[in-house]
């Protein structure tokens, strides 16, 4: 509760600012005919449109940004002529009265009549019911005209400045007949409104009072006083947020020098350290020279010395069958023939001690270690700033204030300025409701919609999956155009002029003026629906796998959550993904050590989660068909597996799915084992099958190039998290 000390305060705080309030942030004068937009901001008629013609030149713009707070201000339909957007916008009559009031109490305000006729005669009364000034002639007047004859008019100079601005200035205009005055006040939609407007906008509303009734004793009321208040604390907090952001900013400024400091020091060390390898290498390469090129003669003068050999015979011979007797040759035919065998025996062990020696640098380590010279980490976190206070969604409990009810499967929705629009696919529609849930209108369209984004205070995009995306004005609900797209639709938000959706496994961008498909990625799963993105470069998406294995007496519905669909992601779930999931499946490369390093640390990091109640997982070391790049030994699985009691198998995702069932098998045995308490009958085959192949998704990319020719087939458990090491 506010108490006089604080009114008092805050009566001393206005009168210091009251020439702010009247000064425009453009010219820097006190406002001539002042005009205010949506978010408040109030500014000369002849600024407002100076600006907005200045913005306006060359660009195709359906509105302008707030000079002050650069807020997106829709012109709506009124978008042909920017040099009349300013005229179009409502007069802010409060500022008008406080002008007025200050004019007055300088004994600077001119009639208001004569102003009108071109002459400037100073106004000795006001009217409070007309809100004009008059000099001693035209009071007159006034007071003589029947319909005025009652109105209460106020002798200027007894106007001081503790008048309350309610004794002269007590009318306030209607925002949308801007002739007329409010005089009704709408219960059921919190809004002052004028005359036509409760005629043509209130008529079917329950609760509608005279706007006197509705304002009575409001500068005293609790609600009065509690959003001063408010709006008190929210401005301490506000300056305590940039004050905090502005300590912060100093500090990441010393921290970057601090870092750059360390990249200069870590490139001396860096240096050092590469000489040192150079020396090293250079000492090997010459050794290994040595003693190759001394192998590679030695086996050179072997096979001199067999080739001299055999010439010897060769011409032995040749000079026999020339030259010699019958005798002579027959002779060293045996000789020679009985020499054979064992030369070709000596040859043959020469051949086979033989080896190619070639030499290739490789300096990926090196590389790796020195050029990167480390990692940068951006920690981001929401801080705690004062009075905003963060929500556990998975902790915390959910208040219902209200339930709309749209029949009927794939609903999406979204707030649009405090109203909620909903998409409703089984009947084609798009359905308009108010913030308390009450429909407000209703746009039928040709194709099925699937979800729903903002684009504008005016527009909203709603997409088909029959690769179309419907661009709507919500008051009223119209179609405004549609856009063609040749890729898969499903969800829908917009970024930067574009257009991201989400369909079948793939990820695409669009132009949001002609629909054309910029770009496109696969996904890891052939059931991606929704995105999400809030900048340029960064997106969220939704992956689900779902199976259902036929056993003898019943199902079981198998739904995987792949927690490492994207690179550079997290290497363990979040806490809770944990705490709902109810099998854990821990895929590790038995060809490179650092996985199964990182799978460790997901069995640790699940069994502290689950420290109290036990949870089944399986260790599966995969590409046994790559054995010979083997770094992690099977002796090493088994002791982890022993370490975090889970189950333990190595499989080839590429080549044998056989194994991977089994293996899926027994964890879900395990599984339902403890959810149910009752043993597992023999799962059949084809299933299993099937269901492989969505793990083999998953967890059986390759590599190198030879591995992606390779075919992969998995398998997945009852809403089971895979973790990729």
């Amino acid at each position: 509760m506010a108490t006089s000390l604080n009114v008092g305060e805050e009566a001393e705080h206005i009168k210091g600012d009251f020439v702010d309030l009247l000064t425009c942030s453009i010219c820097f004068e006190i406002f001539k005919q002042p005009k205010y937009l949506p978010c408040l901001h109030t500014f000369c008629e002849t600024c407002i449109s100076s600006y907005i013609v200045s913005k306006a030149k060359g660009n195709n713009l359906k509105g302008f940004k707030c000079p002050v707070c650069r807020r997106f201000i829709p012109m709506g339909d009124n978008l042909k002529n920017p040099e009349t957007w300013a005229r179009s916008l409502p007069g802010n009559y409060f500022v008008v009265s406080m002008m007025d009031r200050k004019a007055m109490k300088k004994t600077e305000k001119l009639c208001d009549t004569c102003s009108g006729k071109n002459v400037s005669k100073e106004a000795i009364s006001w009217c409070t019911v007309c809100e004009e000034a008059y000099c001693d002639t035209c009071e007159d007047y006034h007071r003589s005209y029947k319909m005025a004859r009652n109105h209460k008019i106020v002798p200027i100079k007894d106007m001081h400045e503790e008048t309350p601005i309610s004794n002269s200035c007590a009318s306030v205009t209607c925002d949308e007949h801007p002739e007329k005055t409010i005089e009704i006040y709408c219960k059921d939609h919190s809004q002052p409104c004028c005359t036509i407007c409760a005629t043509v906008h209130h008529r079917k509303c329950e609760h509608v009072v005279a706007i006197d009734k509705a304002v009575s004793g409001v500068k005293e009321s609790k609600k009065a006083q509690e959003l001063m208040n408010k709006l008190n604390e929210t401005g301490k907090k506000l300056d305590g947020v940039i004050k905090k952001r502005n300590h912060y900013t100093t500090n990441f400024k010393k921290e970057i020098d601090a870092v750059l400091m360390e990249v200069a020091n870590m490139r001396k060390k860096i240096n050092e350290k590469l000489n040192k390898i150079e020396n090293k290498i250079k000492d090997e390469i010459n050794g290994a020279r040595k003693d190759n090129l001394l192998r590679l003669s030695e086996d050179s003068t072997e096979l001199l010395t067999l080739k001299s050999k055999f010439d010897h015979w060769k011409n032995i011979f040749e000079t026999c069958l020339s030259e010699g007797s019958e005798l002579q040759c027959f002779v060293k035919l045996e000789e020679i023939s009985r020499k054979i065998p064992k030369f070709e025996k000596d040859w043959s062990t020469v051949i086979q001690g033989i080896r190619d020696v070639s030499i290739k640098f490789e300096a990926t380590e090196i590389v790796s270690d020195t050029v990167r010279f480390g990692h940068l980490h951006f920690n981001e976190k929401i801080p705690s700033f004062l009075g905003l206070k963060t929500v556990h969604v998975h902790t915390e409990k959910i208040k219902v204030l209200f339930k709309i009810d749209i029949r009927g499967s794939f609903i999406s929705g979204i707030f649009f300025n405090d109203d909620i629009i909903i998409t409703d696919h089984d009947k084609k529609r798009v359905v308009h409701n108010d913030k308390i849930g009450k429909q407000i209108d209703i746009l039928n369209i040709l194709k099925p919609p699937t979800d729903i984004t903002k684009v504008n205070d005016c527009t909203v995009a709603v997409s088909s999956n029959t690769e179309k995306i419907f661009i709507i004005n919500v008051k009223p609900l119209t179609l405004v155009k549609t856009l063609d797209s040749s890729v898969p639709l499903w969800g829908l938000c917009l970024v930067d002029n574009q257009y991201i959706t989400a369909r079948n496994g793939t990820i695409s961008w669009l132009n949001a003026e002609t629909g054309a498909k910029i770009k496109q990625i696969q996904t890891t799963s052939s059931d991606t629906r929704f995105v999400t993105s809030y900048q340029k470069g960064e997106y969220i998406y939704y992956l689900i796998y779902k199976s259902s294995i036929k056993q003898e007496d019943y199902v079981t519905d198998i739904e995987i959550l792949d927690s490492c669909a994207k690179k550079n992601t997290s290497i363990a779930p979040g806490d809770n993904v944990i705490t709902w999931t109810d099998a854990f499946i821990v895929v590790y490369d038995i060809c490179v050590h650092s996985s199964f390093e990182q799978a460790i640390k997901i069995l640790d990091i699940i069994n502290k989660a689950r420290a109290s109640v036990y949870c089944p997982a399986l260790l599966l070391g995969n590409k046994t068909d790559l054995e010979h790049r083997r770094t992690v030994g099977v002796e090493e699985g088994h002791q982890a597996a022993l370490e975090y009691n889970c189950q333990y198998y190595e499989v080839s995702a590429a080549e044998d799915f056989v194994t991977i069932s089994i293996a899926f098998q027994a964890l879900l045995r395990e599984t339902k084992i403890i959810q149910q308490n009752k043993p597992l009958l023999k799962r059949r085959k084809s299933s299993l099958v099937n269901v492989s192949k969505k793990l083999g998704a998953m967890f059986g990319k390759k590599d190198s190039e030879m591995d992606r020719k390779r075919s992969t087939c998995d398998v997945a458990g009852p809403k089971t998290i895979f973790e990729k090491a």
